[in-house]
């Protein structure tokens, strides 16, 4: 279990609590995505700005709860994977990437049976 202190202010992992300064919460994921770029083969270069802090606290918060489903919707290239992979990291769980494409009508076709079973 991560606990990062500064002042009054406390980040334990698994735990919600509220947070003061955002500078520990800041460097608590700068530190976890050093962890993370060691343990896996292909490094996240970010840049951690007020905006990608906030993302990664609201899934981590929402990965916090059991049976809880989420969506992250947006343009392409600004970085949801890297948000998912991160919050995945940090609360430790095990990131599953299915296979989902979506047709000009609208409907799409998935390989979610596959890695269901």
């Amino acid at each position: 279990m991560n606990v990062l202190k500064n002042g009054t202010d406390t980040i334990v992992e698994g735990v919600y609590l509220e947070l003061h300064n955002k500078e520990l919460l800041k460097k608590f994921i700068e530190k976890s995505i050093l962890e993370y770029n060691k343990s896996n083969p292909l490094s996240l270069n970010l840049i951690t700005f007020d905006c990608l802090i906030g993302k990664i606290a609201t899934v981590c918060r929402m990965l916090s709860f059991h049976n809880v489903h989420g969506m992250l919707v947006g343009e392409g290239a600004n970085g949801k994977k890297s948000v998912v992979a991160i919050s995945a990291f940090i609360k430790q769980n095990t990131l599953v990437k299915p296979h989902i494409e979506f047709h000009k009508n609208l409907e799409f076709e998935s390989n979610w049976n596959a890695w269901l079973q």
